[in-house]
């Protein structure tokens, strides 16, 4: 089941700029990397940029209900939190000040270490970090081929 999200940021284009890459137009023609068949052409993977580093996540491979996948681009830790029944996806800076945050989920609930729990859209709702808005990574969903050859440098999550 497929999850599809826009870049999310206050300014989703001067976010994707500043990560180095170009948002790609949903009806844009895949395109490949010679050589790069890590995963097949159309295959929809949510990319997420960051300090530099660009790591594709296969959707497809993506658990069920809400959940998330903790994550490090050089030294900044993300969160990359799901909802597959809503068809949402989106990634943001795990950091409180100099605070590194650590997340998981019951399926329902998404909390961390602090015993805080957060909306999807990463705002503290309840615990110690109440009223708190993670800062948002720049990421996009898009198809192997278009993020590929985007970022041929790219890793991909748990490869």
């Amino acid at each position: 089941r497929a999850v599809s999200a826009p870049v999310h940021s206050p300014d989703a284009a001067a976010a994707t700029r500043s990560a180095g890459s170009a948002a790609v137009p949903p009806n844009a023609p895949s395109i490949q990397v010679p050589g790069d068949n890590r995963i097949a052409v159309s295959k929809k993977v949510f990319g997420v940029t960051c300090e530099g580093k660009f790591r594709a996540n296969q959707l497809a491979e993506m658990p069920g209900g809400v959940s998330v996948i903790n994550d490090t681009f050089g030294e900044v830790p993300v969160v990359i939190i799901v909802d597959q029944a809503n068809n949402y996806a989106a990634a943001f800076e795990a950091m409180v000040g100099d605070q590194s945050l650590m997340f998981s989920t019951d399926g329902q609930k998404i909390m961390d270490a602090t015993e805080t729990v957060w909306s999807t859209k990463g705002e503290g709702l309840e615990g110690p970090l109440a009223g708190i808005q993670l800062k948002p990574a720049a990421y996009f969903t898009t198809e192997w081929g278009n993020w590929s050859s985007l970022h041929p440098d790219t890793s991909i999550y748990g490869h």
